[in-house]
């Protein structure tokens, strides 16, 4: 090999070793969630982490089975879907991942807490009879939000529109006990729980009305809150 060819090589593991350096203090201080967010659709297990290693203390990854996760106290089961906040750029093509702090983020168009120019709307492959509980988690680059709501109050069927039940929408052709479900008022103004703000150390309450962060966050007990929320 000439002794070109070798400094280039040189050059390029160089560069190579400053991007991996970059993309370490990008994710550890102004976006947490990078891997999340690049891993696109192949985040499951990663999300499941976040539940039930940094959110609630007694929620635990169940695997081969049609749901995510199960308490340890009542063993509710439990599925855990994300949506990741991202908005379109001009002409609706480019996209880009969005900070919990944004203070124009949530105040336009169709919903009162998030932009009608978000990428993706709903929680993806929702199966109401698999599940006692679904987690929905949308997720900030620095941040998420949570949403708890029983399979109860979910159309146990796609397509079915039921008095004060979430409306499941349909997904894949014919499938009726699997769709998507979006956040709407239904999802918001009623099963709204928290949301977090994570500076790249630590995890602190964040209110999304006043746009202020709070306590440093400690984990919760899924089966208390929905004790307390659902009488069910």
């Amino acid at each position: 090999m000439k002794n070109e060819d070798l400094k280039i090589l040189e050059i390029k593991d160089k560069i190579k070793k400053l991007e991996n350096e970059l993309e370490t203090i990008h994710k550890n201080f102004d976006f947490p969630y990078l891997d999340i967010f690049k891993k696109s659709t192949d985040a499951g297990e990663d999300v499941e982490k976040l539940s039930c290693c940094i959110i609630f203390e007694d929620l635990n990854r169940v695997t081969n089975k049609n749901y995510d996760q199960k308490t340890s106290g009542k063993g509710y089961v439990v599925e855990t879907k994300l949506i990741r906040m991202m908005v379109k750029g001009d002409g609706g093509y480019d996209e880009r991942a969005v900070s919990i702090l944004e203070k124009n983020i949530g105040y336009k168009q169709k919903s009162k807490k998030y932009g009608g120019n978000i990428s993706t709307s709903t929680f993806q492959q929702v199966k109401p009879k698999k599940f006692e509980y679904l987690l929905g988690i949308v997720l900030f680059k620095d941040g998420f939000d949570i949403f708890i709501l029983p399979s109860k109050i979910i159309s146990q069927t796609v397509k079915n529109k039921e008095n004060g039940k979430a409306y499941l929408t349909g997904q894949h052709y014919g499938n009726n006990e699997e769709g998507q479900l979006h956040y709407n008022d239904v999802i918001l103004n009623k099963h709204y729980l928290l949301s977090i703000y994570n500076d790249g150390k630590t995890l602190y309450h964040y209110n999304r009305e006043n746009k202020t962060v709070g306590e440093i966050f400690t984990k919760l007990k899924f089966e208390n809150i929905v004790n307390e929320k659902f009488s069910i």
